[in-house]
């Protein structure tokens, strides 16, 4: 972040911060709890277990407080050192519910440094298994009078094309265990799995203190979670460190795709002089600009503030927060990685790209004798179209068969081209026919151009993947499903895991993201 920027931040939002909290003395007094967002949407957390204070969120898909999206957040170590980000993700066999503050929630749960490269590599590649099945109390994430009252907001456009397909937010099993055995199970150490979940990531190499932290005066990074939904932010602004998460939540688009959009800003601010944290929450403004894909772009927020909820979620969530500014500028850059969001691979600009990942793309090139050739020739003045024609090479293929088409008619272009429809897998196999891993960028050759775009699923049953192109000058159109909003794949196709996070759906028990693919044997296309 530009030193202008910075200057003006701490002006606008830290020092009136700080002004807030002193205003609400007698609600601050408390050294650590939890709130509820304006939105109703995440619950932020501060707690200290231990040694380490435990900075997290948990965002809600809906205002449902029985359907979360993830668990997020940093673990800062009484030592000073860089904090270790956290991630977890509910269980299908979990019970927990924030309505029952004695349930308790399962979740599989990752760890991870700052991130040192752009922030899909680290989503694809730096986290690390902290524990597949940890226990950890409902009443942990809630302020001491539970959730209250919650009130469920009118649905939007997103939710009414969910329910018109027929879906409805999955709900948790009730708990049916009666007071004396909750108490009973609480004697017996409620906190036990948390705090078995605590002694394995000191012991974790992520957790270690590094060299070139020991001496530093400011620690700074960023990373995106392994299902690609939080910007996850540890910075030190000035003499405050700032915890936040740039949030965002899955939607279904116009044309039925699950694409990403923006949910909130939330987190943690920090003062050098011990004092109890406040909670920040914020939300773009109409007039923002700001993209993550521009690090010098620049988002206008506006923003809230509010100290550990003494009340109900429900409460707090309604009356608990004060405005700090209606208009706080910040830089793309503050909430990534130091080499931000990967360019997208674009293929050369001789190649013509169809379809997405449940439609695998069609390839289309110039019939100019090179690059594609045909027996068939040409009709007097036109393409000689449905004829068979061969595009010289396809990856590791040579020759591969196509069908000549009319550019014109198909508002791409001018003369003939050879069109390849479902390109064979094995000749734009990741590492194979194509350079690249699976969630990756990747390239293969397309007569004298080359292709370029994202390593995916081919098929349900195989853990191979092949290249899918993206046109030149175009975006990866994915077709997602499953993750917390449960979407099936249309027609015949198969739901996968999106290899572009690290999530591991473990046999089923954890909703990943997932990525529609050509149906396979024994698929089953409701994801």
């Amino acid at each position: 972040m530009s030193a202008h920027l910075t200057g003006r931040f701490i002006r606008i939002a830290t020092l009136a911060i700080v002004a807030l909290l002193g205003a609400q003395a007698a609600r601050a007094q408390a050294p650590a709890g939890s709130t509820l967002s304006p939105d109703g949407r995440s619950f932020l957390i501060n707690k200290d277990l231990g040694n380490e204070r435990w900075t997290i969120n948990v965002d809600l898909y809906g205002n449902d407080p029985d359907d979360i999206i993830n668990v997020t957040g940093n673990i800062f170590r009484a030592d000073g050192g860089p904090a270790s980000f956290v991630t977890c993700l509910v269980r299908s066999d979990s019970d927990g519910t924030l309505t029952d503050p004695d349930s308790f929630f399962r979740l599989s749960c990752s760890g991870s440094d700052a991130c040192t490269t752009n922030a899909e590599a680290c989503a694809r590649d730096a986290w690390t298994p902290i524990a597949d099945d940890v226990s950890v109390p409902a009443r942990f994430f809630l302020p001491p009078d539970g959730i209250g009252a919650f009130l469920f907001p009118a649905s939007d456009a997103s939710h009414d094309a969910l329910a018109r397909a027929g879906w409805s937010p999955p709900r948790a099993p009730a708990v049916e265990r009666g007071l004396a055995e909750r108490l009973a199970a609480w004697a017996r150490g409620a906190y036990s799995g948390f705090r078995t979940w605590v002694v394995k990531q000191r012991d974790a190499e992520f957790l270690e203190p590094r060299t070139a932290w020991a001496g530093g005066t400011t620690s700074r990074g960023a990373t995106l979670t392994l299902d690609r939904y939080n910007f996850l932010v540890t910075k030190d602004v000035g003499p405050e460190r700032w915890s936040i998460s740039y949030s965002l939540e899955p939607s279904i688009s116009a044309e039925g795709l699950v694409v990403d959009r923006f949910l909130s800003v939330t987190g943690n601010v920090y003062q050098p002089d011990g004092s109890p944290p406040s909670f920040v929450y914020c939300t773009q403004r109409a007039d923002s600009t700001g993209t993550l894909s521009d690090p010098t772009s620049e988002f206008r927020f506006s923003c809230s503030g509010a100290s550990a909820c003494t009340a109900t979620a429900s409460e707090c969530a309604e009356t608990g927060w004060s405005l700090i500014s209606d208009d706080i500028t910040l830089q793309a850059s503050f909430f990534l990685p130091v080499d931000g969001l990967p360019a997208t691979p674009t293929s050369d600009p001789e190649i013509v790209i169809i379809g997405r990942t449940s439609d695998p793309p069609s390839i289309i090139v110039s019939l100019d004798g090179t690059s594609a050739t045909t027996a068939a020739g040409t009709t007097a003045g036109g393409c000689n179209v449905g004829a068979e024609c061969f595009v010289a090479t396809l990856g590791a293929c040579q020759d591969v068969a196509g069908e000549v088409i009319d550019l014109a008619v198909v508002r791409i272009g001018n003369g003939c081209g050879c069109q390849v429809v479902d390109p064979d897998p094995s000749c734009i196999g990741c590492g194979g026919g194509a350079t690249g891993q699976c969630g990756g960028d990747c390239a293969f050759a397309v007569g004298d151009a080359t292709a370029r775009g994202t390593c995916l699923p081919f098929d349900y049953e195989s853990e191979e993947c092949a290249c899918y192109a993206i046109a030149p000058g175009g975006e990866q159109t994915v077709q997602g499903c499953g993750g917390v909003i449960g979407v099936s794949c249309p027609d015949a196709g198969c739901c996968a895991n999106d290899p572009r996070g690290s999530c591991d759906p473990l046999g089923g028990l954890v909703e990943c993201p997932g990525v529609c693919v050509a149906g396979g044997a024994g698929c089953s296309s409701d994801g």
